[in-house]
Order: C-alpha cells, then structure tokens, then sequence
C-alpha cells in the first residue's frame, strides 16, 4: 500500500520557497513607486536605524537619543529590506499557524476516536458486569433450588425408609429374594 503524498506540506513548502522572490518583488517596487516609498518604506527604513543606533546606546547606559538621519536611498535600501524579511517571517509564521492547526486537528481527531472507543468498552464493560450479576443471581436461585430440591429428597428418602420399615414390621413387604424372614 503506497503512503499518500503529504500534498499540503508541498504547497506549504512550495509557497515558502516563492516567498523569496516576491520579497524582492516587494523590494524593488519599493524603490520604484514614489509614494510607497516616501509614505512607508522610508520611514520603516529610518526607524530601523534608529533602533539599531539607539539600542546598544541604551544598553551602555547613555541615554542619548540624538541620531542622524539616513539617506533617502539608504532609508529606501533598509526600509525595503526590512519589508521583505517581514514578508518571508510572516509567510513563515503564517505556515507554521497552519501546520500546528493541522497537527491539532488531527491530534483532537485520533483523541476523540480514542475516547468513544473507551465510551464503548466501558458500556461493554458494564453490560458484562450486569450480565455477570444477573448470572449470579440465577445461579444463586439455581443452587437455592437443588438445596430445596436435596432437602425434598432426603426428607422423601427418609419418609420411604420410615415407610419401608413400617412395612417390614408389619410384614407386609415382599422379601427380598433368597433373604428370610425376620
């Protein structure tokens, strides 16, 4: 039996694979289009730039937060960079989403036939337990009756020997054969 190809994780690793290049589809129409990069990617790019020059500052302990602005062309360069590596992260986080929902779908799945599979062995369960208690039961009534039954018997085969020597007695029974008489 062939396994079937896991066809999402191809469209999934397919799509990864094609974020790249419209990354830098992104990063060069950011250079191209005057408004998306004066209104966007510029300041991105200078933000950027002032974290990566602020940051360190702050961790050194000077708290000086003057920075000198970067060039237009190198603010579209950094902004635009910056873009399309958020594009790839978040194509990649989009599909790592994805496959943990896929993977807890199928885990809920698997639990769920789990668990009516237990539902269903604990209601055979108590069926044979009730089937085993209405066996005992019967067989409780069942050994109550042959003790009745022995009792009946042993009275009757008490009742049949007192009878039989009463007639012995009075000589009415028959003896047996070759025996004598008493």
């Amino acid at each position: 039996m062939v396994a079937a190809l896991p066809v999402a994780k191809l469209v999934f690793l397919g799509i990864r694979q094609v974020s790249k290049p419209i990354a830098n589809i992104l990063k060069k129409s950011a250079t191209d289009h005057e408004f998306f990069s004066k209104n966007i990617i510029i300041p991105i790019g200078q933000g950027w730039h002032w974290m990566q020059v602020v940051v360190p500052r702050m961790s050194m302990q000077n708290m000086r937060t003057d920075v000198r602005r970067l060039s237009d062309k190198d603010a579209i360069a950094l902004g635009a960079e910056i873009v399309g590596e958020v594009f790839i992260f978040t194509v990649a986080a989009v599909l790592l989403v994805n496959e943990y929902w896929q993977t807890s779908k199928k885990t809920a799945a698997k639990e769920e036939k789990v668990n009516q599979h237990l539902a269903q062995l604990s209601d055979e369960l108590k069926h044979l337990q009730m089937s085993n208690e209405s066996l005992h039961e019967h067989n409780k009534a069942l050994h109550a009756a042959h003790e009745a039954a022995s009792d009946s018997m042993n009275r009757m085969a008490e009742k049949l020997a007192a009878i039989e020597e009463h007639l012995k007695q009075r000589k009415l029974l028959p003896l047996p054969e070759g025996g004598e008489k008493q």
